[in-house]
């Protein structure tokens, strides 16, 4: 049975400044969550706090090693294309 290989590769140009604006917001969002929770003593909304810096973690764990720079990624598709199992 011949090996099938599948991978999305897609081509995002953003800035530095454009990422740290998108992390911020998304942790911003977190604290929000946990800190009117607090206010007005309202567990489920500090669950729901920590429940979107896990989920926050877990995505910026899960993308930086699929990432790649243009020319890692031809690389890639050029030993794909050739054959080349990695």
């Amino acid at each position: 049975m011949e090996k099938t290989h599948a991978k999305i590769i897609l081509q995002k140009r953003e800035t530095p400044l454009e990422s740290w604006k998108i992390d911020a917001s998304t942790f911003a969002l977190g604290l929000a969550f946990v800190g009117i929770g607090w206010v007005i003593g309202s567990s489920a909304l500090q669950w729901m706090g920590a429940f979107v810096w896990i989920v926050f973690v877990a995505s910026q764990a899960s993308t930086k090693s699929q990432r790649m720079t243009i020319s890692e990624a031809r690389k890639w598709l050029d030993d794909l294309e050739a054959g080349n199992d990695q």
